[in-house]
């Protein structure tokens, strides 16, 4: 059986490790990284994930739930807003916990390493890391969105959304009252949207934008303090105020980020290297939803493996197709309802059952 290394140990390379190690093959699991570690990320877990987790035997511990989640509040630019809710309840988590737990589950030790190149030949990869070298005979690339490593594999560049989000200190009974349990989406940024995640005792509130020139962390500033975000979080908020100086009080933490919106590029393999997560696009677009791509592209990068050995090349698209993690390049999803303020509210009324 092939020797598996394994870059990046966010949500999907440790989905990977766990899929590997279960069928006792050895694997060489690589990040930059110490664990536990932040990801700029709104840590919403729809109850697909919950499910694929309970699936594998594993199910997501209580205590990394934060809140449970009931489904979405859609906010359109005129203010008209739209309820989804689950089937059965979702949850929102820390990044830090959450990825901490995968790679627990994962029963793999964690080589902290930067990969700065990849070389592939007859016998197998080289990884040439800052600290040492490493072999292996089929690699794994899952560094995330900004990873150099995916042009390894491909030259295409994807479409990325800036994003820019304040986690902020907030009384469980205020975030109750004025959010719920429900992940907040405003549709009233071009190119893209802002939102608002409940947890136990915080708030994440962010930003995200496709739009050329997009200022995230300005844009934010200003939706917080005026607009429906601003009516949520503190309907009381002299518009006047210093906001930055009045920020220091609640903000537990600040972070940025990019997001692919273009969906995965047209080649995901080389002949030993398999692209899954952020690394490989599987977001999906408009959204940013990618949890539960990076979870799901990671299982099936390792079960292709399993299944194929060094051959996995052959077959990785075609599995990926049968997992409906594909169709995620035909999503018109970012056009459809962010391009224009009138998309936006066209998409958000019928969802609201209003013509």
């Amino acid at each position: 059986m092939p020797t598996v290394a394994i870059i990046g140990a966010g949500p999907s390379g440790t989905s990977a490790a766990y899929q590997l190690a279960q069928a006792s093959l050895e694997v060489l699991l690589i990040d930059t990284k110490t664990f536990p570690r932040n990801k700029a990320c709104a840590g919403v877990l729809p109850p697909r994930v919950l499910l694929d987790l309970e699936v594998e035997g594993l199910p997501l511990p209580k205590d990394l739930v934060q809140r449970e989640l009931e489904g979405y509040a859609l906010v359109a630019p005129s203010g008209r807003m739209a309820l989804s809710d689950f089937a059965c309840p979702g949850a929102v988590v820390k990044r830090s916990e959450l990825d901490n737990w995968l790679l627990q589950r994962a029963g793999v030790g964690l080589v902290q390493d930067t990969i700065d190149g990849i070389l592939e030949d007859e016998d197998g990869v080289t990884l040439t890391g800052r600290k040492d070298q490493y072999f292996a005979d089929m690699v794994i690339i899952a560094t995330g969105a900004a990873s150099r490593l995916g042009r390894h594999i491909h030259q295409e560049r994807p479409l990325m959304a800036l994003t820019h989000q304040f986690e902020l200190k907030m009384d469980t009974s205020e975030i109750k009252k004025r959010v719920g349990n429900r992940f907040w989406a405003f549709y009233i940024v071009n190119g893209g949207h802002a939102w608002i995640s409940p947890l136990r005792d915080s708030l994440k509130v962010g930003i995200g934008s496709v739009a050329p020139g997009f200022d995230a962390r300005k844009e934010l500033m200003h939706l917080i303090k005026s607009g429906p975000i601003a009516d949520l979080l503190n309907p009381e908020l002299d518009p006047e105020l210093d906001l930055e100086h009045d920020l220091e009080h609640d903000l537990i933490q600040e972070e940025a980020g990019l997001i692919p919106m273009s969906g995965p590029p047209q080649k995901l393999s080389t002949s030993r290297c398999l692209l899954a997560g952020d690394a490989g696009g599987f977001v999906f677009p408009g959204t940013g939803e990618g949890l539960f791509y990076a979870l799901r592209s990671g299982k099936v990068a390792a079960q292709c493996i399993k299944d194929h050995g060094t051959q996995a090349h052959l077959q990785y698209q075609s599995m990926l197709t049968s997992a409906g993690l594909l169709s995620l390049r035909d999503v018109d999803h970012l056009k459809r309802t962010m391009a224009t303020p009138e998309a936006s509210e066209r998409y958000v009324s019928s969802l609201a059952g209003i013509k």
